[in-house]
């Protein structure tokens, strides 16, 4: 007589992701960090696949941080960021995928508004020029400033002067300018100069 077998289950098989990669290269404490997935596969034919998330941030691992994108302050300026994905099918996990490294940045001071005053100047005024400057990581910063008159920069006045002189410098109708450029102290990265 035949003899039938105890039948088996195939078992669900845990899909596979190819890859993890973390965005920008370059970031600084004002970036975003994005970690997306590689290529998934699944040899049972799932497609439809879900993501969960890991950071680490200095080689130690963020508990809270569990979705695809990263801000600060959980990451500081010479940080270097690692993000890690582990795919899932529905049933079962995949092993975990480790993304590329990144390093925070130095960012660059910036000049959050520049007005030259008074409103109005006449022939032997002094004009000063009222800066307020930033910068991401708490650096000092400072600021050089470039005059001109009539468009034609203004050669003897010191870089850090935030005034100019109309008793030596400019005249009535004439037309004055400042650029200022934000410098970290001690000739760090200088920022995005701004015009009046």
């Amino acid at each position: 007589e035949p003899v039938t077998s105890t039948p088996l289950d195939v078992e669900n098989t845990p899909p596979t992701l190819e890859s993890a990669s973390l965005l920008p290269i370059e970031p600084t404490v004002e970036s975003t960090l994005t970690c997306s997935p590689g290529p998934g596969s699944d040899p049972d034919g799932t497609t439809d696949f879900s993501y969960s998330y890991r950071w680490e941030v200095a080689g130690v691992s963020i508990p809270d941080e569990t979705g695809p994108t990263l801000t600060a302050p959980a990451f500081a300026r010479g940080n270097t960021v690692q993000c890690f994905i582990t795919i899932s099918d529905g049933a079962d996990e995949g092993e975990e995928v480790g993304s590329n490294f990144t390093t925070i940045e130095n960012s660059r001071p910036v000049i959050d508004s520049l007005v030259i005053g008074p409103d109005e100047v006449r022939t032997n005024d002094v004009i000063t020029a009222d800066v307020e400057i930033s910068d991401a990581d708490g650096d000092i910063a400072l600021v050089i400033y470039e005059w001109k008159v009539n468009g034609v920069p203004v050669e003897d006045i010191a870089e850090d002067s935030y005034v100019i002189n109309g008793v030596s410098h400019f005249d009535k109708d004439d037309s004055v300018q400042v650029t200022a450029t934000p410098i970290e102290a001690g000739g760090g990265f200088a920022g995005l100069p701004v015009v009046s």
